[in-house]
């Protein structure tokens, strides 16, 4: 369950075992629920994040939201 600490997270789509869609979103940056709070407060420091994310890992997308949105999942 997400916190509803006022900020963003990065969300995170990686690719299922067949290439032909997706797992379901989960986020990444920072982790929810390890310490109460834990959320970009700047909507630019999580782009930052998910920008140095897309150059890392391939193949993934990675959207940023705020703590009250979740993302819609992918066929």
């Amino acid at each position: 369950m997400l916190n509803h600490t006022p900020g963003y997270v990065v969300w995170c789509y990686v690719p299922n075992d067949n290439g032909d869609g997706w797992e379901p979103p989960y986020v990444c940056q920072p982790a929810i629920g390890e310490v109460d709070g834990d959320v970009f407060v700047a909507a630019d420091d999580a782009h930052r994040c998910a920008k140095t994310l897309r150059q890392h890992y391939h193949g993934h997308l990675f959207a940023v939201l705020h703590t009250s949105q979740t993302p819609k999942l992918t066929r």
